[in-house]
């Protein structure tokens, strides 16, 4: 005689739109979980670039548990949907105090752009054109081979390219441009461990030399990539002892605020993301927008200095979105320093 045991009657009622939400829930919460492993194995890391993505993903879940009464389903969303909540509060709090009235004049204004172009994009006049737009004082540019750089010569009148640019045939050529009305000086250029350009130089803003980087991680596409990356990231470390001046960090870090090796440098040098404080700056991919896409491209600032803006801009052919900030460097006086010049 078959004694088949009968299914639980709540499995047999089961919708499929059910399992498939409930199945999410699992997933999210497994990579939720996972992200935090990061610093011990790179494809864990890969889990904590997308936080805020959970947290859209689960408020859609917990939506339709509330509109269809799935009362259980409802409570599932709440765990993981309370560990992702707290990791991206920042990105609403936690930004840099307001800057002190009067300290956002033009002579106390550093304008940065972090662009990775996109080598093989076709639209480079069109690009150009934006970010002359931008009338930014330091531009840094990554991805960029003969072609890219000859175009930003012509494309960026007001601009002198400084003498550190790498053109490379690969995706890691990078060069600075700096606004011809800007004094600057040190342009150097350093190799990191994956041999890859970075970028430094310094520019007079208010009789202060602020030390500007650029920077291009490898992206952690591979568990050689992912070494190479975390590699850069302590070689950046050790380039921005404590007080050591003002300094900025420019780049395509390919790593998220909840990534291991970007926690480790926040942690280790005290540099504070410019984009706190200001929601969602997704920059990739470039037709996700800031809402829906990851933070790969920052503006770091050292102590001291301030974010009065933070714009993230158009898809401009690439698979990067531009950032704009605009630094506060406030008067020697102010900063307790002497001046500089």
């Amino acid at each position: 005689m078959d004694e088949t045991k009968p299914v639980p009657r709540w499995i047999a009622e089961l919708k499929v739109w059910e399992v498939l939400l409930w199945l999410a829930v699992g997933l999210v919460l497994l990579g939720s979980l996972l992200g935090f492993l990061g610093g011990w194995f790179w494809l864990f890391d890969l889990f904590s670039h997308f936080r805020w993505q959970y947290v859209l993903m689960l408020l859609a879940v917990g939506l339709v548990a509330g509109v269809t009464r799935r009362k259980w389903l409802g409570l599932a969303v709440v765990p993981p949907l309370a560990i992702n909540v707290v990791l991206v509060l920042p990105l609403w709090w936690g930004g840099a105090p307001q800057a002190m009235e009067g300290a956002a004049d033009e002579a106390g204004r550093l304008r940065v752009i972090q662009f990775n172009v996109l080598k093989h994009n076709a639209q480079k006049a069109a690009a150009l054109a934006w970010v002359a737009e931008q009338q930014a004082d330091v531009v840094v540019l990554q991805e960029v081979d003969d072609a890219w750089i000859a175009a930003a010569e012509a494309g960026l009148p007001g601009y002198v390219k400084l003498n550190n640019a790498v053109a490379r045939d690969d995706n890691f050529g990078m060069a600075m441009f700096v606004g011809s009305a800007r004094e600057v000086r040190g342009a150097a250029l350093h190799w990191d461990p994956a041999r890859v350009p970075r970028l430094e130089a310094e520019v007079l803003v208010r009789g202060r030399w602020v030390r500007v980087l650029g920077v291009h991680a490898l992206p952690p596409v591979g568990a050689a990539y992912a070494q190479g990356r975390s590699d850069q990231l302590v070689a950046l470390t050790e380039r921005i002892p404590a007080n050591s001046g003002p300094v900025v960090v420019v780049g395509d870090l390919n790593a998220t605020p909840w990534s291991a090796p970007y926690i480790r440098l926040i942690a280790e040098t005290g540099l504070r993301n410019a984009a706190a404080g200001r929601g969602p700056a997704g920059t990739w991919p470039s037709g996700f927008g800031r809402w829906l896409g990851i933070p790969l491209d920052h503006v770091l600032l050292g102590p001291g200095l301030v974010a009065a803006n933070h714009r993230v801009g158009p898809a401009l052919s690439s698979d990067h979105r531009p950032v704009v900030v605009d630094v506060v460097v406030p008067a020697p006086s102010a900063a307790g320093v002497d001046s500089e010049e």
